[in-house]
């Protein structure tokens, strides 16, 4: 878990000595709880630029089958989609309203 440990002294150096930190992470799930506002960038555009309570309430994920997963995360059904991750045959997307 050497990803926890950095995590946790970077918390712990933030407490110690506050300023803005940017992160660039796909692993959502491992940062969730580190962030306070949050923004998301792709190919140079910025897509989302939001205090990250605000979008906890928003946000949901779908997990399923990897076929149904992927069918979501490109668009078809899925507007205001901003992440996935494939495991097997399974797949997640992380969706916000």
């Amino acid at each position: 878990m050497a990803r926890s440990l950095f995590y946790d002294r970077l918390l712990e150096d933030y407490a110690e000595h506050p300023r803005t930190i940017i992160l660039s992470t796909h692993l959502i799930d491992e940062v969730s709880r580190l962030l306070e506002h949050v923004l998301v960038i792709d190919s140079g555009k910025l897509l989302l630029n939001e205090d990250a309570d605000a979008l906890r309430g928003r946000a949901c994920a779908v997990s399923g089958l990897a076929t149904v997963g992927r069918y979501i995360h490109t668009g078809e059904r899925g507007a205001g989609t901003y992440g996935f991750r494939s495991r097997g045959d399974r797949h997640d997307t992380w969706i916000f309203k």
